[in-house]
């Protein structure tokens, strides 16, 4: 038998506003975002680094670098050293005597040769297609040439619309427009609260005319959908489970029944739920079915590891799907996280 190298990132997808496509990289705040900054400070719970709203971004990287010391093994600071690196050339370590130094090269470079939000993703990944999630209202918004979207179906379920006829044609409006994009796949994500029920036409319309309480019967209703204009078109499904073991698989059980799965990546963090679907996986499925895992999910290494040994004890582990998760500028990172801990794990390289 021939072997196969596996692609694990083959289905890989990441998050990055439509709006923020051109956006020009300034300084070193910028490459991870003044948010996740703010965050950290809030955790530090340090007077001295208290910054109002209207902090400048020096001040709030001066005060990141002060705090420095408490973020070892917070994967933010190992992010950003990365993005320096791989996109600005600077290797200096994050801390208060370095904080002057790293602004300056960032400054000089980026004068020098200015750099986009997403110049900076595709240094990182670079000479490939990038999957970007994007909302149904997102994008009609001009993507970049090597942007390949990927639906965020569960929008797809907050509709105005009053009848099942109307909410299914603007589905397969949506979906037009984004195969007209290069589409190739729907990300669709089963919340905590959803409770399996039949799909039924006239239910759904009876729901979505009285604006009445039916949540879990659109999810159910909108997952049919998918399946059948994924497996007509050949893209892929991919599936986050948060609801109950039981819920996810009755869904799944009866859609490939009664209408047929396309091919399906399903991931979840709750180990009943994931081996209630590694039991429906190991069935016989006329379409694909894998195991997938988000990287986001285990931001330690030890984390990540204990996962992967997990994983690995129910399920081929050259088969699984892994997910970067998350922003979209630290796919890379995580990418590279996930290489070195199967390497250290199994010498896979």
């Amino acid at each position: 038998m021939k072997h196969v190298q596996q692609d694990f990132f083959l289905y890989d997808f990441g998050e990055v506003a439509a709006d923020q496509w051109k956006r020009l990289i300034n300084n070193p705040v910028d490459l991870v975002g003044r948010e996740a900054i703010q965050a950290l400070f809030g955790l530090c719970q340090i007077k001295e680094t208290a910054l109002p709203e209207s902090a400048s971004d020096y001040e709030l990287f001066r005060a990141l670098c002060s705090i420095s010391p408490l973020l070892l093994g917070h994967p933010l600071p190992q992010r950003l050293a990365f993005l320096l690196k791989t996109c600005l050339n600077v290797s200096l370590s994050l801390s208060s005597n370095h904080c002057d130094a790293i602004w300056t090269a960032c400054r000089e470079s980026l004068c020098e040769t200015p750099m986009t939000l997403w110049d900076c993703i595709c240094k990182t990944i670079p000479n490939t297609s990038i999957r970007c999630l994007l909302t149904p209202s997102s994008v009609s918004a001009e993507l970049p040439q090597n942007a390949e979207p990927v639906l965020d179906g569960v929008h797809l379920c907050s509709t105005a619309s009053t009848s099942w006829k109307t909410w299914e044609n603007e589905m397969q409006v949506i979906l037009d427009s984004f195969a007209n994009r290069g589409c190739r796949s729907v990300f669709y994500r089963l919340p905590q609260q959803y409770a399996d029920v039949e799909p039924n036409p006239y239910a759904v319309g009876q729901v979505l005319s009285k604006n009445a309480k039916g949540e879990s019967l659109l999810f159910a209703q909108g997952f049919r959908f998918l399946s059948e204009a994924c497996a007509h078109r050949g893209w892929t499904l991919l599936l986050l489970a948060e609801c109950r073991a039981k819920e996810a698989v009755a869904l799944l059980e009866r859609t490939e029944r009664t209408v047929g799965l396309p091919a399906v990546v399903w991931m979840t963090v709750a180990a009943d739920t994931r081996d209630a679907l590694l039991d429906f996986t190991a069935k016989a499925h006329q379409s694909t079915v894998r195991c997938g895992i988000s990287l986001a999910d285990y931001p330690s290494d030890t984390e990540l590891d204990l996962a992967l040994s997990a994983y690995a004890a129910r399920y081929p582990i050259g088969r699984l799907a892994v997910f970067s998760g998350g922003d979209m500028r630290h796919a890379a990172y995580e990418r590279a996280r996930f290489q070195i801990c199967l390497c250290k794990k199994w010498g896979v390289r």
